[in-house]
């Protein structure tokens, strides 16, 4: 079993999501698995990505990373491309057909329109071969912004691992519809970090603030490890246009971008913004 001890120490308030990628690790390399991380926006989400990526890479797996990206929904198998590119020297030991279907999917190559089904056993086909010479973890991040097309190959994959080497890892909002269909795959919510750990990761990475101010902050972020560091953040930084111009506020029970708003704060929030002032004041 991977000793998770030794790579635990950055993220603040993770050791259960830390074990079950541990445990995810060791099933991969065992006999195929998938796993989705899902949870709000800036709930960490991407930093248990890349530190199970880490984790693999140190226990020798082989890791290919991909994402999806909002403006490339349109762009069929943009995704797949980004997975299938490092891969390159096993793409041509391909048989024939498989190549030649995947090579055109992704514009590779020329030649008739394939199947979509043949394009999808070619990746799944990819990825074994792959995982032929040692263990693979593939990790995509914000699943929820894949094309289509990409979408329905990873998630064919995903459903067909058992008897190889393949983890697959992938993190998904569960509130942006998108085109992954995650039905029938296992999930792990990430849920936003507990009031002491969420001190614990302001104290860690503020050292300068004062104990009220942190506080503060600490109840406003509700847990979310993103909104926490911008609000903090916030206090000590250049200012740009606004106190928190661009970061995170509570509005209507939920944690947004400050920028998207055009009426006035409302006094929760300019609660905050009046502890943060007179920490300005401290700080001069």
């Amino acid at each position: 079993m991977l000793d998770v001890n030794v790579w635990t120490s950055r993220l603040i308030g993770r050791d259960r999501e830390l074990a079950a990628l541990g445990s995810l690790l060791d099933e991969a390399g065992a006999d195929g698995t998938t796993l989705l991380l899902t949870g709000e926006p800036g709930v960490g989400k991407t930093a248990l990505l890349a530190a199970a990526a880490e984790r693999a890479a140190t226990a020798g797996f082989e890791v290919i990373r991909g994402g999806g990206v909002e403006y490339e929904t349109d762009v069929s198998f943009a995704g797949l491309h980004q997975l299938v590119g490092p891969l390159s020297g096993d793409l041509r030991r391909l048989p024939r057909s498989s190549r030649l279907a995947l090579e055109v999917a992704l514009g590779l190559g020329s030649g008739p329109a394939p199947e979509r089904l043949a394009v999808l056993n070619a990746s799944l086909a990819l990825f074994r071969q792959a995982a032929s010479r040692g263990p693979l973890l593939i990790v995509i991040d914000d699943l929820h912004w894949l094309d289509r097309a990409s979408g329905a190959a990873v998630g064919f994959v995903g459903r067909r691992l058992r008897g190889s080497r393949i983890g697959l890892l992938g993190a998904i909002r569960p509130d942006v519809g998108g085109f992954f269909e995650r039905a029938g795959l296992p999930e792990y919510e990430v849920a936003p970090l507990s009031q002491a750990d969420a001190m614990g990761l302001l104290a860690r990475q503020f050292v300068h603030l004062p104990t009220r101010v942190l506080r503060r902050v600490a109840d406003e972020a509700q847990g979310n490890p993103l909104a926490l560091l911008e609000f903090a953040a916030s206090a000590g930084g250049p200012r740009d246009g606004g106190l928190l111009c661009g970061q995170f506020v509570l509005r209507d029970n939920s944690l947004q971008p400050l920028d998207v708003f055009q009426q006035p704060l409302a006094g929760q929030d300019q609660e905050v913004i009046a502890e943060l002032r007179i920490l300005e004041v401290d700080l001069q």
